[in-house]
């Protein structure tokens, strides 16, 4: 008997199918390139250092002072020079007063290059941290680009799922309505010609081997098929009524042997026919019911489209 128990078999068969086909849900990738960028360029933002400026840690600086001393070591020889050319040749502490304030001059134009060395070194510093704002913010985009991508997957994802599940009602009921039909039309078969049932015609109805044979016993029990145990005394009875039956038809004087004997070959076919439909409804297997059938048919107990109705149950 079908029940929900079978459409529910149906329809989990069906979505399992369905959902192997369509694949697991779309899963965001959190450790993506893109956002492993973004959270990298994120910290160095986040934990950047302040901006501080060492100028011995300056190679420009270091550039800017050599050439500095140098020049000013020339302008203190040379002024030097210049002062022992007007004194005969001789130095003087004069002209080695005059020799270092022609050095110290040339020092005080490293020390204004100090401020704009300092100067290059913040703006350095500022550009550096708009670079990476710039990085984060294009690794941002790239971020937001897959996530709108991830969403349109797993929106697609659902709509396929949506569909799978109508294809998979939708099969189900079929299915579902299939087996019905073949245990609506197995039973009526069954039940009107006490059809035995193959494995697989039992399988595709859905129908147990015991709800097939209790069918055929009530289709043997209402066409009065079934072998009944005899007993002694309603023998005795039979044989009784036969024999009133006899001196009754004797003492009618009827007189007529042909209509004697019809009647009597009459009650044996009928004999006959009863205990060829007998051996057809006890049979339990296969074979045994093609043979009690052709016997049947040998005999006259059954005519040729029974015996064709018959055999077609068994092949």
């Amino acid at each position: 008997m079908l029940d929900n128990a079978t459409y529910q078999k149906y329809l989990d068969e069906a979505r399992s199918s369905a959902m192997a086909r369509l694949g697991d849900s779309p899963v965001y990738n959190a450790e993506s390139e893109n956002e492993t960028l973004r959270r990298n360029l994120l910290d160095q933002i986040n934990n950047r250092k302040k901006f501080s400026y060492n100028i011995n840690e300056d190679g420009l600086y270091n550039v800017y002072r050599d050439k500095y001393i140098q020049q000013g070591r020339m302008a203190m020889r040379d002024t030097m020079g210049q002062v022992a050319a007007l004194t005969g040749g001789y130095g003087n502490s004069y002209g080695q007063a005059v020799g270092q304030q022609a050095y110290d001059r040339a020092l005080q134009n490293l020390n204004d290059v100090v401020p704009q060395l300092y100067g290059q070194a913040f703006s350095m510093y500022q550009e550096e941290g708009n670079q990476l704002q710039k990085q984060y913010a294009m690794a941002s985009d790239l971020v937001g680009e897959d996530w709108t991508k991830y969403r349109a997957a797993v929106s697609d994802w659902q709509t396929n799922r949506a569909v799978a599940e109508e294809q998979a009602q939708a099969a189900a009921k079929a299915a579902y309505q299939l087996e019905a039909d073949a245990y609506k039309n197995l039973t009526t078969l069954i039940g009107s010609t006490g059809y035995i049932p193959t494995e697989e015609e039992l399988a595709t109805a859905g129908m147990s081997v015991e709800a097939a044979a209790a069918l055929r016993t009530e289709y043997l029990r209402a066409t009065k098929q079934l072998k009944k145990k005899s007993s002694g005394g309603g023998g005795g009875g039979g044989g009784g009524g036969s024999s009133g039956s006899s001196s009754s038809s004797e003492s009618s004087g009827t007189g007529n042997g042909t209509s004697g004997g019809a009647t009597q070959a009459a009650a044996q076919a009928g004999r006959q026919a009863a205990i060829d439909k007998s051996a057809i409804a006890n049979a339990t297997t296969r074979g045994e019911v093609a043979r009690a059938a052709a016997s049947a048919k040998s005999n006259g107990s059954i005519s040729s489209s029974q015996y064709n109705a018959i055999m077609k149950t068994v092949h």
